[in-house]
């Protein structure tokens, strides 16, 4: 324990001794992490409030590494739009059901819709998965698209890649893969140059 004691000048010195020094440290460190626990109670993070959409995005991962298994198996074929969770569910083991729904979301097997128009082989910034109301093997657009579960949307990219949009950014999704260029040779034939 530390104690004063008087100097040759009248001023006080704290004599030190290593265990109590410890014991200190010790107290100390508890008081601050029982304070900071007493504060987290009273003002959640704001990482709490983003759990939801992680989790959302997490899913997107998961349903964006079963539509690869899937295009691997099918010849680099995306399932068939009007049938997509199904096929997920009958072709690609191990994936789980839970995968399919938003957490915030209320009703409903799946609150993620299909862009039909996405090309496995198009261009990789299109979106492919998206946040939707609540429904069963959705395909369609923008038309379909929902902030309503967390104020943002999140979507899957042809690349695999999630990303969470604001209602502001959303005009900017690119739901088509431009046309694939016509190759100008032919089997056999020189290119032009």
């Amino acid at each position: 324990m530390a104690r004063e004691t008087g100097g040759e000048s009248g001023r006080s010195q704290v004599s030190s001794n290593p265990g109590a020094s410890a014991v200190v440290l010790l107290g100390c460190g508890l008081s601050v992490v029982l304070l900071a626990a007493t504060v987290v109670r009273l003002w959640p993070s704001p990482r709490e409030g983003k759990a939801p959409i992680t989790a959302c995005r997490m899913n997107l991962s998961c349903l964006g590494k079963a539509m690869a298994a899937y295009c691997r198996i099918h010849d680099e074929k995306y399932p068939t739009p009007e049938k997509w969770c199904d096929l997920l569910i009958a072709e690609v083991k191990g994936l789980p059901a839970g995968a399919f729904r938003c957490s915030k979301g209320k009703d409903g097997r799946c609150h993620y819709a299909m862009n039909p128009l996405a090309d496995p082989c198009g261009a990789p910034d299109v979106v492919l998965l998206f946040e939707s109301k609540p429904g069963w093997n959705q395909a369609g657009g923008p038309e379909l698209l929902t902030t309503e579960h967390h104020d943002v949307c999140n979507v899957l990219l042809v690349d695999g890649s999630v990303m969470t949009v604001g209602p502001d950014e959303i005009g900017g999704l690119k739901w088509m893969s431009e046309p694939r260029p016509v190759r100008d040779v032919q089997q056999g034939a020189t290119p032009a140059r």
